[in-house]
């Protein structure tokens, strides 16, 4: 994984997951913004490409919006890659 920069912050990949025993069910993800806040999510496969969905019950505070719509861009821009 690689860290993907967006105009007002970076976000860095602390742990990407395929749910179940292949990423076409999704994946799963943590990401740590530049102003240190920790986001958790799903992203799902749509026709638009990787879709943010949020972790229902998430353990980390400061779950963003934002960082999910930002790593999906990125993801789907090709800027960062999902191994």
């Amino acid at each position: 994984m690689e860290s993907a920069t967006d105009s007002d912050q970076e976000l860095s990949i602390q742990q990407c997951e395929a749910v179940g025993k292949a990423s076409a069910a999704g994946v799963r993800c943590r990401v740590l913004r530049g102003d240190s806040t920790l986001g958790e999510f799903l992203l799902v496969r749509s026709d638009d490409g990787w879709l943010p969905v949020p972790v229902p019950g998430a353990l980390h505070e400061g779950l963003l919006h934002a960082t999910a719509i930002d790593f999906a861009r990125d993801v789907n821009a090709g800027r960062v890659t999902l191994d």
